[in-house]
């Protein structure tokens, strides 16, 4: 599935995400964040399923398995940012690939529309501007979250 490279806003906002998370990672060490790694979602051959998420968290038992030479697995949390130039095709695709591979925590970024769609067990949450809140606290207990004010500003 090949995509455009992710323009200026995309960045600035997968780094919105991104680096809260770090932070918080930084005094409260479960796991790790990363920024566009692929995640390889399937192991059939020939065909695998790898995706790129703009940001993935794998908790530490996972990293532990990461080959050095080779992929991530299915993250704990994944994130896209979605463009206005994305197709609902392809944001769809993608989604399913996630729920599929069974990833615990999905936050789909929806920039234009200045919301938030988080699935976490099957249950989709609609944050909106400007009182939302973009937070998980089962993955990152005690963690603040990310106020959409400043996630879209």
């Amino acid at each position: 599935m090949e995509t455009a490279a992710p323009k200026h806003r995309h960045t600035v906002i997968a780094l919105r995400v991104y680096d809260p998370i770090r932070d918080y990672l930084k005094s409260h060490p479960l796991g790790s964040v990363y920024g566009e790694a692929g995640a390889k979602l399937t192991e059939r051959e020939p065909r695998q399923t790898v995706l790129q998420p703009d940001v993935s968290y794998y908790r530490k038992a996972k990293i532990d398995i990461i080959p050095p030479d080779g992929y991530a697995g299915i993250p704990d949390l994944a994130v896209e940012v979605i463009s206005p130039s994305d197709y609902a095709a392809l944001v769809n695709r993608k989604k399913n690939y996630y729920l599929r591979a069974l990833v615990e925590s999905l936050w789909l970024i929806f920039d234009e529309s200045r919301e938030v769609h988080v699935l976490r067990d099957g249950e989709l949450t609609r944050l909106t501007t400007p009182s939302g809140v973009l937070a998980d606290p089962v993955l990152f207990p005690g963690w603040q979250g990310i106020a959409l004010e400043d996630l879209f500003e």
